[in-house]
C-alpha cells in the first residue's frame, strides 16, 4: 500500500533513469514509475519468450504483465524469479505453485486496474485529458519494443531509428487499434531502414520482400493474410506507393483470379 501511495504522489521522473521525462508513466501491475526506454529495457515481450522456448507457458500463465496494443509484455525480474522457483520444486509442489502464482497475478491485475481507474479520473478532474494521450503511448512502448528485438536480430543499435524519417512517418498514423498485420508491415518497414543505415550486408528475407512486394505475409499463428483496403489506405504514402507501382493482390476462393487494388 505505501508503494502504490508513493507513486501517486511522485512526479513525472522515471525511478531508474531519474530522468524527468514526459513519457515516464505509472505501471500499475508491476508498481514502478518510468520512462518508455527503461521500460523497453527492464521487460520482455511473450512473443519473444514464445521464440526462445526457455520459459514454459506455465510460466508465464502466472505471471501479470501489461499489453499495450495487444503485444504482451512481462517484466523481465519476475520472468527470472519464476523461473527460479520453477526449477526448484518438487513435481508434486507444481500444481500448489500454479495456483497460488495464479491467485496473486489475479490479484495484482485486479487491484492495478481500480488504482489505474481512479488515477486517470482524478487527473480528469484536474483538467488533464489523457485518452488520447494513452492511445498514443501504447503504440509507442509497442514500437520501442519491437524495435529492441529487431535490434537484437540484427545484431545492431536500433535506438536512432525513431529519429529517423521514415518512423515518424509511420507514427503519425500509429493507431491502437491496428491489427497484427500492420505492426507486422512496420516491422518490415523499419528492418528495412535499420539494414540501410547500418550498412548491413545482411538483406530482407523472402518474406519480408514478399510482403513488401504484395503486402502479404505470414502472421504469427503462420496463416497468410492479406492486406484489406482499410489497412491500406492508414499506410504511410511511400508504403503505399510500394505496393501500388508492384500491385497488390488479394485471392478469394479457388479459381477466382487475383484482384488488383486501387488506390
Amino acid at each position: 500500500e505505501q508503494r502504490y501511495i508513493w507513486l501517486s504522489l511522485t512526479t513525472n521522473r522515471c525511478e531508474f533513469c531519474h530522468s524527468k521525462d514526459s513519457s515516464a508513466q505509472i505501471y500499475w501491475v508491476f508498481r514502478v514509475r518510468c520512462c518508455t526506454r527503461c521500460l523497453v529495457e527492464k521487460t520482455i515481450s511473450q512473443q519473444k519468450l514464445l521464440k526462445e522456448g526457455k520459459i514454459s507457458k506455465t510460466i508465464m500463465s502466472c505471471l501479470p504483465y501489461i499489453h499495450p496494443c495487444g503485444y504482451r509484455l512481462y517484466w523481465h525480474a519476475d520472468i527470472l524469479k519464476a523461473q527460479q522457483e520453477f526449477d526448484n520444486l518438487a513435481p508434486k509442489e507444481i500444481a500448489s505453485w500454479v495456483l497460488k502464482k495464479h491467485q496473486i497475478a489475479y490479484k495484482i491485475t485486479h487491484d492495478a486496474k481500480i488504482r489505474e481507474h481512479a488515477y486517470n479520473h482524478q487527473q480528469y478532474q484536474n483538467g488533464v485529458n489523457i485518452g488520447h494521450q494513452i492511445d498514443h503511448d501504447n503504440c509507442t512502448r509497442r514500437a520501442g519494443m519491437m524495435l529492441k528485438e529487431l535490434g537484437q536480430e540484427l545484431l545492431c543499435d536500433t535506438t536512432n531509428l525513431q529519429k529517423s524519417s521514415t518512423y515518424r512517418e509511420w507514427e503519425k498514423v500509429f493507431d491502437p487499434h491496428w491489427e497484427e498485420i500492420m505492426w507486422e508491415k512496420w516491422r518490415v518497414a523499419m528492418k528495412k531502414e535499420c539494414i540501410k543505415t547500418n550498412n548491413l550486408k545482411k538483406g530482407l528475407n523472402i518474406k519480408d520482400k514478399k510482403y513488401l512486394i504484395f503486402g502479404r505475409i505470414n502472421v504469427m499463428s503462420s496463416q497468410q493474410g492479406s492486406l484489406g483496403r482499410k489497412s491500406f489506405a492508414t499506410a504511410p504514402s511511400s508504403s503505399r506507393n510500394t505496393m501500388r507501382d508492384r500491385g497488390s493482390t488479394s485471392r478469394g476462393g479457388s479459381g477466382r483470379k487475383p484482384v488488383r487494388y486501387r488506390a
